[in-house]
């Protein structure tokens, strides 16, 4: 779980290793959430679909990178608003991690 910008995320991805090496492919699904209240206009759960890459620098640090593409509309009822106006969160993110 990641909080990002006031945004939750919380990915669920499947690694798969090449070869015998310390490189990593990753794909899976992701819910986004907005803790805050959003009220009607602007749903606060999304669901993306992501991939990334991990490349393991040791046993214990390793560097990732993770795109998300919602796969929701982030709009809700707005009146006024045409049905088929659409916003989604995308994300790019780069990280650096420490496992003990």
């Amino acid at each position: 779980m990641k909080l990002i910008n006031g945004m939750l995320l919380i990915p669920i991805m499947v690694k798969y290793y090449v070869g015998n090496s310390t490189f990593n492919l990753q794909a899976g699904p992701q819910a986004s959430i907005i803790p805050e209240d959003t009220g009607k206009e602007v749903n606060s759960f999304g669901l993306d679909a992501s991939i990334g890459a991990e490349f393991d620098i040791t046993e214990n640090f390793q560097h990732q990178a993770r795109y998300s593409l919602e796969i929701t509309n982030r709009i809700g009822e707005v009146e006024g608003m045409p049905e088929d106006v659409k916003s989604r969160v995308n994300s790019l993110i780069f990280g650096i991690g420490y496992q003990f």
